[in-house]
């Protein structure tokens, strides 16, 4: 991932890491992931409300409407691959 991206892109980015692992990531793994700094990896995650799941793993709980833009994702999908 480059590195000009905006710390917009990088907590979207960051958003959809702790989403999709569900067992959670650790500073370390983010900071590894969107190639920053791991205190800045700890202020993604104290900014995106992650909540602790073991020692030192963190993850997100989907918000409504992280849900409802996934079911409308999978809609479009299945009604691309009827065509």
């Amino acid at each position: 991932m480059p590195h000009a991206r905006t710390k917009m892109q990088k907590l979207v980015a960051a958003k959809c890491f702790y989403l999709l692992d569900p067992n959670g990531l650790t500073d370390i793994e983010l900071s590894k992931m969107l190639q920053i700094d791991r205190v800045s990896a700890y202020r993604y995650r104290n900014e995106l409300h992650a909540t602790r799941v073991s020692e030192g793993r963190y993850t997100l709980m989907p918000s409504q409407e992280d849900i409802d833009l996934a079911l409308a994702v999978l809609q479009r999908a299945t009604l691309g691959a009827k065509s």
